[in-house]
């Protein structure tokens, strides 16, 4: 048996060639890749981005209406305050004067 060796001569520029079209194709790809990665990761922020803000507009709209009812229930205690503080001077100044001695208190009665 004889042996045949194929005495081809292979072209280095060839394999460079294909070589760096597979790069080529390789760093394409990627670039792809990354685009619609960041694409993706830009549509996911900004989406993240309207419902922090509506959050915010919601806990402001909800702070300014439980601040609003927190203020309105101060003003109402205070004016009862003030009612109870001006029924005890009155009270008081109606006993000094007129010798009552009831703690029921009846403007009609005076």
């Amino acid at each position: 048996l004889s042996r045949t060796i194929s005495t081809t001569v292979v072209n280095p520029n060839f394999y460079h060639q294909e070589i760096d079209q597979d790069e080529k194709k390789l760093q394409d790809y990627l670039n792809n890749f990354m685009m619609k990665s960041i694409q993706e990761a830009e549509k996911k922020i900004s989406q993240c981005r309207l419902l922090f803000q509506k959050q915010q507009q919601l806990s402001q709209s909800i702070l300014t209406s439980s601040l609003a009812d927190i203020l309105y229930r101060r003003y109402e205690l205070c004016k009862r305050k003030l009612d109870c503080t001006e029924q005890f001077r009155l009270n008081y100044y109606l006993r000094q004067h007129f010798g009552q001695q009831s703690d029921e208190f009846n403007l009609a009665k005076v």
